[in-house]
């Protein structure tokens, strides 16, 4: 009887011995996963510093989970160390080589670092690894974009429509589009997509500016009147909505109403060249050139040559020098 006693006695304390460990295992993996979701909510209120400490830790803890490598990348992202970003990246890859967090991650330090055709590679990595819809939209958006930086509009394009595809009110792909429209001068495609922001956010000013713009360049000045005015509802102090309300009325031939807008476009912003060239025009039709000349010669003060073009030193000349 005695050897059983001692058999039995020797299982018992091995199977003890067993729970204790799983139980301490399970412990350790309750207490690094209630970590690591304190270090991810700390970076959402921008506690860098604190998310850091705990992420550390964690990977002291275990250097082969990727995910914590992967949050890190995120953060130094964040922080704008992007050299420190992608060793985090090929620590993830070291870990799995087809991550695709971790190939979107590394596409958009490419983009940020105008690295564009490095971008658009990272994000074909991504892509091709995954059939999660979030990181593949992340990644068409983040490709359309370095496409578009490299002025390939029709791919660009063709991406933010497949973004549009899964999310037809995402505004700030609906802009990208638009801008694509205005640089291939389709005017009328651009004023459908500004409209359609303003049905899906009617306080978007933005929106209302961009309408003006458009509208202006087509000489349909009452409808650009509209909208910039709606779009002063929203924003009351917005230089820019002023000086198009400006351009406007100018070219509705009246006169004071538009001196009044430029003058409140110049009051609440000093440096925009296009308002004193306004304003200047403005002052010719009133026959007070004097003040004319002294706007055209602060617009060009302000380096309008350098960002539009030669006409306001054109109508200086012709107009003010004798």
């Amino acid at each position: 009887m005695y050897p059983s006693y001692q058999i039995f006695k020797y299982n018992l304390t091995l199977i003890l011995t067993l729970l204790l460990l799983l139980n301490y295992s399970n412990s350790e993996c309750q207490n690094s996963e209630s970590l690591f979701l304190e270090a991810q909510k700390l970076a959402r209120h921008k506690n860098y510093s604190g998310a850091f400490d705990i992420l550390w830790k964690l990977v002291r803890l275990e250097p082969d989970n990727q995910k914590y490598y992967l949050e890190l990348g995120e953060l130094f992202y964040c922080s704008k160390q992007y050299n420190e970003t992608i060793k985090m990246c090929y620590k993830a890859l070291e870990i799995d080589k087809t991550s695709p967090k971790a190939y979107l991650l590394r596409g958009k330090v490419c983009l940020v670092t105008k690295s564009y055709g490095c971008a658009i590679l990272f994000c074909n990595k991504a892509i091709n690894n995954t059939d999660d819809e979030d990181i593949i939209l992340q990644c068409l958006k983040k490709r359309g974009e370095a496409k578009h930086a490299l002025e390939n509009y029709s791919e660009a394009y063709n991406d933010f429509l497949t973004v549009l595809q899964y999310d037809s009110l995402d505004v700030n792909t609906l802009y990208s589009i638009s801008d694509i429209q205005m640089k291939l001068n389709k005017d009328d495609e651009a004023i459908r997509t500004f409209k359609k922001i303003i049905r899906i956010e009617a306080s978007n000013f933005r929106a209302y500016k961009m309408l003006g713009l458009i509208l202006i360049k087509m000489d349909k000045n009452k409808e650009a009147i509209e909208f910039l005015n709606k779009g002063l509802k929203f924003t009351p102090k917005d230089a820019e909505l002023y000086c198009h309300l400006g351009h406007a009325n100018y070219k509705e031939k009246d006169y004071n109403l538009a001196l009044s807008n430029i003058s409140k476009s110049l009051i609440i912003n000093q440096d925009n060249p296009v308002a004193y060239k306004i304003r200047a025009l403005v002052y010719l039709e009133l026959n007070q050139e004097e003040k004319a000349c002294n706007d055209f010669f602060k617009s060009l003060q302000l380096g309008y040559i350098e960002k539009y073009g030669y006409d306001v030193l054109d109508l200086y000349i012709e107009r003010c020098e004798e």
